[in-house]
Order: C-alpha cells, then structure tokens, then sequence
C-alpha cells in the first residue's frame, strides 16, 4: 500500500528558494542556447542549399522576429 504524504497543492504560497531560482534560470539560458544554436545551423544550411542569398535571408528574418 502507498504511503501518501501531505503536501501542499501548487500554488499555495510555496516560495522558490534563491538556488532553484538560479537553477532554473541557468536551465532556461542552456535550452534556449541549444534550440537557436540548432535554427542557426538550420538556417543557414537550407539556405545556403538553394542558393538563397544573404541579404534575402536577412530580410526573411526581420519578418519573423
């Protein structure tokens, strides 16, 4: 039989402590490092592949930020 535990629900004035603050912040900056590291590489290697010159590469982007 399992034991159940009386936890607090989420979101019940539960506070972050400053080190799962940083923890969580330095997890963030890692994947978001990660997935534009992976759309650059995309990027440049699809456009690069039809022969897309830069500066249409360059004008594509401002569309999408």
């Amino acid at each position: 039989m399992a034991v159940m535990h009386d936890s607090p629900a989420p979101g019940s004035g539960d506070r972050l402590s400053v080190g799962e603050k940083i923890g969580y912040s330095l997890g963030d900056a890692a994947a978001n490092f990660v997935f534009m590291t992976m759309i650059v590489f995309q990027q440049k290697f699809a456009f690069s592949a039809e022969f897309v010159g830069e500066f249409w590469l360059g004008q594509m982007s401002k569309l999408v930020i």
